[in-house]
């Protein structure tokens, strides 16, 4: 049995954000998708969700030969203005630990 966390814990920001459907669904998706079929015949047909059809269909021209593209990376945590806020505060008082 996995380890319970306990109530009201935090949640781990390193959980994967959902899975990807493989190469080969992808292209299942957009054969049918030329032979003239809906998208919720697909979805039905491939056990997936329309919203999942939609989105390979819309991203399939930025794909090359069917791989994943690549994430977008992570927001940045501080503003340029905090940045310097933090690095000032960093030389005028060095002795200062965080």
């Amino acid at each position: 049995m996995p380890p319970q966390r306990t109530p009201l814990g935090s949640i781990s920001g390193n959980r994967p954000k959902g899975s990807e459907i493989s190469p080969y669904i992808r292209g299942q998706v957009k054969g049918q998708a030329s032979k003239g079929a809906t998208l919720a015949e697909i979805a039905i047909d491939l056990k997936l969700t329309r919203s999942t059809v939609n989105y390979t269909l819309q991203q399939d021209l930025l794909r090359n030969n069917g791989h994943s593209l690549p994430r977008k990376p992570r927001n940045k945590l501080y503003t340029d203005a905090e940045e310097r806020l933090c690095v000032r505060h960093i030389r005028l008082n060095p002795k200062d630990t965080y």
